[in-house]
């Protein structure tokens, strides 16, 4: 089980990731014939490099807690929480 910590950290790392997928997407189609837009595609590259900056940042900030131990590969011990584990 990931600390909360590490988790935040990843669940941001996707959203960027994804949001940086949907600009290029969104620089495509501003691009797109008959929908030339010079400030569309301003605002998407604009955006989208602020969100590699963010991305490249957490990214190294989670090296940090990898590097120094912070992230633990392990499986939590199971309780259950309603009558008997059903697992054992």
């Amino acid at each position: 089980m990931l600390r909360t910590t590490n988790l935040n950290l990843l669940e941001e790392i996707t959203e960027l990731s994804k949001a940086l997928y949907r600009f290029e997407s969104h620089l495509r189609d501003a691009r797109a014939d008959g929908a030339e837009c010079d400030d569309c595609v301003e605002l998407w590259k604009t955006m989208g490099q602020r969100h590699e900056e963010d991305l490249e940042k957490l990214l190294e900030h989670f090296r940090t807690h990898f590097d120094s131990g912070l992230v633990e590969f392990k499986i939590a011990s199971r309780r259950p929480m309603f009558g008997p584990d059903p697992f054992s």
